[in-house]
């Protein structure tokens, strides 16, 4: 899959260790061997294997510059094996238009066939100098500056990838800065690997990178084993919470059948107190419907005779019972000294049958 690696490199003209650093470093990048394709703005032309007209105008740049200048900068970068030849080159052209807006010369070489083609890579020799005004355009000296070249592959690389329908993306940044566990690991080069009689110094990088290899896979393990705990952790959590909610619901219902209790209980003592109080409201008249009726025994019982006169011993209830209900008329004396009833007759109460 595509990995993300760029190393940036200046050569300066009192810093490189022989003159005409830059040529040389044009000659090894564009060697038959290695380089399938040279690619490269506002450079003489050459390709791979061919590469003495391009170094003559460098060593020509590096005459004219002033002793202490940058005569160019070194740019090798990794290219994502998710994409053709083609596909690579045209990433790296468009890296170089975005990072030189197309004013400053780049040559370059791409290393993505036969040992290489496993892990494709570009050199690039870029010459900071505006075509036109000779003046500094990427300004690669500055600080912060291999950050935003960084910054610029990663974006167009991963815009290429996304074009070709491609899912794996590359970030520019470090394992610390993107919040990684794991440990990167040392480089060990094209060379050393396929050498057979490797240094000893080397084999102990690449020892390293062994184990450096082994510590990223227990930090792997172990991060699958905190994310399935934290997985479990988060069921748990919604098993309890579920439970929770559930036992609250129980509660509340619980709750809503305790008040409806309450209320029907109060209700019920309300009834209650109500058929007391009809209780005694039936209590009180049918003790008035007694003493009624023992006034209407009492007035049954009398010997006096009807008139506008009331006994004293008769209270008035009981005396109206006797003029008004039973209508005695006028005393007729009997052989048993009592009063004998008139002969007017009652009034007749007609029964329901007939009052329908």
């Amino acid at each position: 899959m595509a990995i993300y690696s760029l190393n940036l490199r200046s050569i300066g003209r009192s810093t490189q260790k022989v003159p005409f650093t830059a040529a040389a470093a044009l000659r090894y990048i564009g060697r038959k061997t290695a380089c399938s394709e040279m690619i490269g703005e506002h450079f003489p032309s050459c390709g791979p294997g061919d590469t003495k007209a391009a170094e003559a105008w460098l060593r020509e740049q590096e005459t004219s510059d002033r002793s202490n200048a940058r005569v160019a900068d070194r740019i090798i970068i990794a290219l994502p094996v998710e994409l053709d030849n083609a596909g690579q080159a045209a990433t790296v052209h468009e890296f170089m238009r975005r990072l030189g807006d197309g004013r400053v010369p780049w040559i370059g070489g791409l290393h993505n066939h036969t040992k290489d083609a496993h892990n494709p890579h570009a050199h690039l020799l870029v010459r900071d100098r505006d075509i036109t005004t000779g003046k500094r355009v990427i300004n690669l000296s500055e600080q912060h500056a291999a950050v935003r070249v960084r910054q610029l592959w990663a974006t167009v690389c991963n815009e290429a990838l996304r074009a070709a329908g491609v899912a794996t993306r590359i970030d520019h940044r470090s394992n610390k800065d993107r919040g990684l566990e794991e440990i990167p690991g040392v480089h060990v080069g094209q060379k050393l690997t396929h050498m057979s009689n490797r240094p000893k110094e080397e084999e102990t990088r690449m020892t390293i990178n062994a184990k450096i290899g082994a510590a990223n896979t227990a930090i792997a393990t172990a991060r699958t084993i905190a994310d399935d705990a934290h997985d479990m952790a988060i069921d748990v959590a919604r098993v309890l919470a579920e439970e929770r909610a559930a036992r609250l619901n129980a509660e509340a219902a619980l709750e809503a059948e305790r008040n409806r209790h309450k209320i029907a209980e109060s209700k019920l003592q309300q009834a209650i107190q109500s058929l007391h109080e009809q209780m005694e409201r039936m209590r009180l008249d049918l003790e008035e419907l007694v003493e009624e009726a023992r006034d209407y025994v009492r007035a049954l019982l009398t010997r006096v005779l009807p008139s506008q006169t009331k006994p004293q011993w008769l209270n008035d209830r009981a005396w109206g019972v006797y003029l008004t209900v039973m209508r005695f008329g006028p005393p007729k004396p009997n052989n048993t000294g009592g009063i004998e009833r008139s002969g007017t007759p009652l009034p007749q109460i007609p029964r329901r049958d007939q009052q329908r």
